[in-house]
């Protein structure tokens, strides 16, 4: 059982979706917040109940060898997708978040954004020098 209270701040960071470093597995990986990151409304109806109990998840992501520590709300499950199974992002999409996305899709009953990962690492590894 691992028990992790969350990253270890870092002192005097310029940016503020920045959360600190996480130790992942002997590893020191930079915590950042996609929600401050991508401008997202920070009202989650969990965010306040899951603050208060001290409970948080964490997500490794690695892409091509680059690794980040993003808190998640919830995980519901990995999908796979055929391709043209994306939609265009909706014209309501702000501009920040529109920029990062690949599109929508539909997943059971809940439409999900498709991130671009490549733009968003890029952009993240650029922000941090």
């Amino acid at each position: 059982t691992l028990i992790w209270k969350g990253p270890v701040a870092i002192p005097h960071r310029k940016n503020r979706f920045v959360l600190g470093v996480a130790n992942v597995r002997g590893e020191l990986i930079t915590c950042i917040s996609l929600g401050e990151f991508l401008k997202l409304d920070a009202a989650s109806p969990n965010r306040e109940t899951r603050r208060a109990s001290n409970t948080q998840r964490f997500l490794v992501v690695n892409r091509q060898g680059d690794r980040f520590v993003f808190p998640v709300d919830e995980i519901h499950s990995l999908q796979k997708f055929p391709p043209n199974d994306i939609r265009n992002v909706p014209a309501t999409v702000s501009s920040s978040r529109a920029a990062y996305s690949k599109g929508m899709l539909s997943v059971g009953t809940e439409r999900v954004g498709y991130l671009d990962d490549e733009k968003l690492f890029h952009t993240l590894h650029r922000s941090l020098k």
